[in-house]
């Protein structure tokens, strides 16, 4: 049988430190993924995550699980490179770089990322080590 446990707050063993149930479910990570995204790409680990598409060189998409209640959901990551291919690469979430437009794929349950080198060419490139996390409210 399961057992539910119901708090409105979460305190230390003195009671001087306290937090609303409410503050620590808004500032959960509600998705997050670490992924390859060289070769055929795939997930190292990851949470909420269902799918991840290689859309075409340095564009990716990325579904959840569970779907977020709207599309203002705040999203951060990063990217790193393991091989010697001159320049720093750098990720944009929602948008396509080339264009400059909001990614169809940017929705409730999925978004994209779109890495390229930080140079002035701002060229598409695969990345090595990709990770993301989402934050916001569930549906």
């Amino acid at each position: 049988m399961a057992s539910i446990l119901r708090v409105n707050t979460l305190t230390d063993a003195s009671s001087n430190n306290s937090t609303a149930m409410s503050t620590i479910n808004q500032g959960t990570a509600k998705a997050w993924l670490n992924f390859n995204g060289t070769g055929t790409i795939a997930a190292r680990d990851s949470f909420n995550f269902s799918g991840l598409t290689d859309v075409s060189t340095g564009n990716y998409t990325v579904t959840m699980s569970s779907a977020m209640g709207n599309t203002n959901y705040s999203f951060s990551g990063g990217a790193a490179e393991s091989s010697a291919l001159g320049g720093s690469r750098v990720i944009n979430f929602g948008s396509n770089f080339d264009s400059g437009t909001l990614d169809p794929n940017f929705t409730t349950t999925a978004y994209s990322v779109n890495a390229f080198f930080c140079n002035s060419d701002g060229q598409e490139f695969d990345v090595t080590f990709i990770a993301t996390q989402i934050l916001g409210d569930l549906a």
